[in-house]
């Protein structure tokens, strides 16, 4: 069995990115000779942890099937007081596939203790987002703009490594390494896409709107920068992120819309005005003019520019009828001008997007 160790150099925070201490958790992924673990056997296990001196990126490897045991071992004795194993499709694979080594050895330990972040559970949740045309761990890394050395299938790895059982050949195990090297470090990096998905609850560092005519563009800056640019839309709005700015633009409509009132028996209808007011002040219209107020015409009516929103928000909300699916926001100058308004219009757009 072999030892191999390297230091990490890297400015992403991703402590920060992941919500923990870099002490307690570890970046993992194995290779194997196969996908069954009853039929096959893990070769290399990589990792990278913290250390006194930073991130190190530590690999052991099996020069022999007689290893297997051994690795096991020293990888579960090197993290044993981690809290948290971070894997691409590790819930998919690497855990199982390590537990059911484990298991095999009759070792007293597996993965099951620690909890598992799995960052292709969390990709395949934003797909529609994303768009890309798979979501493989290289094609993640692509579009993070990581770069990557290795170029080597897993079929052919596997043939890579029985070679080098026969031979010994230093190139293949240069070639077997880089794999996984490759793996760890972009897994590392691509930890980066959470900044994406944390844009959706982020504190934005400032926020503008910009009126022209027959729509508005809303400009938030971001507290961080984006690798890759990302665009994406719905029935209410187009966002674009770039770099440290995020743009959404919505159409505006100008007409007549209706604001509901909630609690409808404290009003009363006036057909004559096509109006709803509060049983407070009908209580001086003659019988003749008025009506029980329903939920259908408990309303006033409002002339003006609106946008579209996709759920009710703090702001009034306006529509065509009672039960219309469509939710509008009057544009005032209030509206404009508050930021908090602005902010919880773009969160109400972006995660009604992210629910696609």
């Amino acid at each position: 069995m072999q030892l191999i160790t390297e230091k990490i150099q890297s400015n992403l925070d991703i402590s920060s990115l992941l919500k923990l201490k870099n002490e307690e958790f570890v970046i993992f992924d194995i290779e194997t000779t196969g996908l069954s673990s009853k039929t096959s056997n893990i070769y290399l296990i990589g990792y990278i942890l913290y250390t006194d001196n930073g991130f190190e990126l530590r690999q052991f490897f099996s020069d022999s099937y007689d290893d297997e045991s051994n690795v096991l071992e020293a990888f579960f004795k090197d993290i044993k007081d981690k809290k948290y194993i971070i894997s691409y499709n590790g819930n998919g694979f690497d855990i199982p596939y390590i537990n059911n080594k484990a298991e095999f050895y009759k070792l007293n330990y597996n993965l099951s203790c620690f909890t598992s972040i799995d960052l292709y559970r969390f990709v395949i949740q934003y797909k529609s987002l994303f768009k890309l045309i798979n979501y493989k761990q290289p094609t993640v890394e692509e579009f993070l703009k990581i770069d990557r050395k290795d170029c080597l299938s897993g079929g052919e790895l596997i043939d890579y490594y029985k070679e080098y059982l026969k031979t010994n050949d230093v190139h293949l195990l240069k070639y077997l390494l880089l794999h996984n090297h490759d793996d760890l470090t972009g897994l590392f990096d691509l930890i980066s896409i959470l900044k994406y998905i944390n844009t959706f609850n982020c504190e934005f560092e400032d926020i503008s709107i910009t009126d022209m005519d027959t729509h508005i563009i809303i400009n938030a800056l971001l507290p961080y920068k984006l690798p890759s640019r990302l665009s994406f839309s719905n029935e209410f709005a187009y966002i674009s992120i770039s770099d440290n700015m995020l743009k959404l633009k919505t159409d505006i409509i100008n007409d007549t819309l209706k604001h509901f009132f909630e609690n409808y028996k404290e009003y009363v209808y006036l057909p004559a005005e096509d109006n709803a007011i509060h049983i407070s002040v009908g209580q001086y219209v003659d019988k003749a003019y008025k009506q029980k107020a329903c939920k259908e015409n408990c309303y006033t009516k409002r002339n003006g520019r609106f946008i579209k929103q996709a759920q009710k928000s703090s702001q009034p909300a306006y529509g065509y009828d009672y039960s219309t699916k469509n939710v509008y926001i009057k544009l005032t100058d209030a509206f404009t001008l508050d930021k908090q308004a602005l902010t919880e219009y773009v969160r109400n757009v972006i995660n009604n997007i992210k629910k696609l």
